[in-house]
C-alpha cells in the first residue's frame, strides 16, 4: 500500500514527528560535543607528547626516540579524523532526518524555519587541530633530533 504524502497526519502521527525531531536535534548536539572532545583529547595526547620530548631536552634525540614519537602523533591525527568524520556524517543523517520531518510539518513552522543561517563548518577547525597539532608534534621532534 503506498503512503500518502498529501494525507493529513493523524495526531498519533504528530506526536511521534515532534518526538523524532526532539531526539535528532539532541543527538546533533551530541555528536557536535563529542566531536570537541575528541579534538580535545587529541591537543592532550599532543601536549603529553611534548612534555616527553621536554623531558628528554638534556640531550638530542636518538632516532629510536624520534620515530616512535611521529608515528604516534600521526596515529593520534587519523584516529581524531576518523572519530570526527564519522560524527560528522551521523550529524548530516540527522540533518536529513530533521529535513524530511520539516517537510511534514505546518506552514507556519516553516516560515519560521526558513531564516537563513550560516552552515555549520566547524568539523574543518577540528580538522584543522588535528594535522596542525601532528605536525607541530613532528617539527619539534625533529627539532630535537
Amino acid at each position: 500500500m503506498a503512503d500518502d504524502a498529501s494525507a493529513p497526519l493523524t495526531s498519533t502521527d504528530g506526536e511521534e514527528l515532534r518526538l523524532l525531531y526532539q531526539v535528532s536535534v539532541a543527538d546533533i548536539a551530541f555528536f557536535k560535543k563529542q566531536q570537541w572532545s575528541a579534538t580535545n583529547y587529541a591537543v592532550g595526547a599532543y601536549a603529553a607528547l611534548l612534555v616527553i620530548v621536554h623531558q628528554w631536552l638534556h640531550s638530542p634525540l636518538k632516532s629510536w626516540q624520534v620515530w616512535p614519537l611521529i608515528v604516534l602523533s600521526w596515529a593520534i591525527c587519523i584516529s581524531g579524523y576518523a572519530v570526527v568524520s564519522r560524527l560528522q556524517s551521523s550529524i548530516l543523517g540527522r540533518r536529513t532526518r530533521l529535513e524530511r520531518v520539516r517537510a511534514k510539518f505546518g506552514r507556519v513552522f516553516n516560515e519560521a524555519w526558513s531564516i537563513p543561517k550560516p552552515h555549520d563548518d566547524t568539523y574543518w577547525l577540528l580538522y584543522a587541530f588535528m594535522f596542525v597539532g601532528a605536525g607541530i608534534v613532528t617539527w619539534l621532534v625533529l627539532a630535537r633530533a
